[in-house]
């Protein structure tokens, strides 16, 4: 990387220009992401199809709480990847813009 922002000091910088090893150290947090928001979406699934979410309104509102309160590890966790995924993909955005 630095080879890359060496050459590329002198002159203007298109994107076309970056270094494969770039790219690749672009493209890995943007899977991290998009691995993150599948299992957000699956939790937020297993959630919505409960067997508990088949009756009437005030049992539904319930028992999502009572299944956020014993998922609640599982939130947690998933609020750090996403806090971590965002951390990484601030990163990758900095670095293409030095």
């Amino acid at each position: 990387m630095e080879r890359t922002l060496k050459d590329c000091s002198s002159r203007s910088l298109t994107l076309w220009q970056f270094d494969d090893q770039l790219w690749d150290a672009i493209r890995q947090p943007l899977d991290d992401c998009q691995t993150v928001l599948d299992e957000l979406s699956e939790f937020v699934n297993s959630l919505n199809t409960g067997p508990s979410q088949k009756g009437p309104g005030i049992f539904k509102k319930t028992s999502l709480q009572i299944q956020l309160i014993w998922k609640g590890n599982d939130l947690q966790a998933l609020k750090e990847k996403i806090g971590s995924s965002a951390c990484a993909m601030q990163t990758a955005l900095a670095t293409v813009n030095v």
